[in-house]
């Protein structure tokens, strides 16, 4: 926890492609109050595999590649009162589980990842995305490949293509967001 956006600040310094925080195969996890700049060389700024019951809360993510934030095989996370803006070549926020084999077959049961996931998750799910904004994106502000999701209140504005892209998608419960550009 840090003491707030703009008062605790991180700038990624690692390795082009890498994560500024991965939480990988972990439970009660919480993530709150501080900002992070990806710099233009994370890969995903903060990066969720395999986890469960996990809070993101009030923070500023900025200048990734990929994703500010990517989650896949997760269930039960909240994600609320953040900024994702400025990634530099997909989303804001990404849920990526079935990824392209190659340009005509998907991969859905990508069960040899899936299977090392402590939960079994082979999809994200059971997620609360509230007052969120996503902003100003190369591609779209959100990808979503997910199950039992709410968004609520969340804005999405300035992106490049798409402001939220659902694909293989289910049970999506979306109000009071407002789409912009």
């Amino acid at each position: 926890k840090g003491s707030g956006v703009g008062k605790t600040n991180f700038v990624y310094n690692g390795p082009s492609n890498g994560y500024a925080i991965e939480v990988k195969g972990r439970e009660n996890v919480v993530l709150q109050d501080f900002s992070l700049d990806g710099a233009t060389k994370t890969r995903n700024a903060i990066h969720v595999v395999s986890s469960k019951n996990v809070l993101i809360e009030n923070l500023d993510v900025y200048r990734s590649t990929e994703a500010g934030l990517f989650v896949k095989y997760s269930h039960q996370l909240t994600v609320r009162r953040n900024t994702f803006r400025d990634s530099t070549l997909w989303q804001g926020f990404r849920m990526l589980d079935c990824p392209f084999k190659d340009a005509t077959e998907r991969r859905c049961t990508d069960l040899y990842e899936a299977e090392k996931s402590p939960y079994g998750v082979v999809w994200t799910n059971n997620l609360l995305i509230y007052e969120n904004k996503i902003l100003n994106n190369m591609q779209s502000g959100m990808s979503s490949h997910s199950q039992q999701v709410e968004f609520a209140g969340n804005i999405f504005d300035g992106q490049q293509w798409a402001g939220i892209k659902l694909s293989d998608s289910e049970d999506l419960y979306f109000h009071n967001n407002i789409l912009k550009n």
